[in-house]
């Protein structure tokens, strides 16, 4: 489902405001930025499934201080809406573009008095 996303940054000049539509525009699932208001310091973001923390955490890094206003869903003329709430995809977890990845760890049983523990 498509999200439209506002956020205020502080931004005091035009290179801090490009470098913040960059930064938006680089987030996977983002299909338009832009910026509105009187001093043009809301960046309004339109993706699919795009997650609101990540983009204020990665506006935080570069841009400054940053505050999410206003999180909505937008509903295509085409698009049906599910109101009972069943999800038939159970879509794996991602942050940043890249599934989450959860490393094998051996874990370690018993005294080993000749080896040490791998984890250790």
């Amino acid at each position: 489902m498509k999200k439209k996303v506002v956020l205020r940054v502080q931004m005091c000049c035009d290179r801090c405001r490009t470098k913040s539509l960059e930064t938006v525009a680089s987030i996977y699932g983002v299909l338009s930025v832009a910026l509105e208001g009187a001093e043009r310091n809301l960046v309004v973001v339109v993706g699919e499934d795009i997650d609101p923390v990540t983009i204020t955490e990665k506006l935080r890094k570069k841009a400054g201080q940053t505050e999410l206003v206003k999180v909505e869903g937008i509903v295509s003329v085409g698009e049906e809406t599910d109101d009972d709430g069943d999800d038939q995809h159970q879509w794996p977890a991602v942050r940043n573009g890249y599934p989450n990845y959860i490393a094998p760890v051996q874990i370690c049983e018993g005294d080993h008095p000749t080896t040490g523990c791998s984890i250790m």
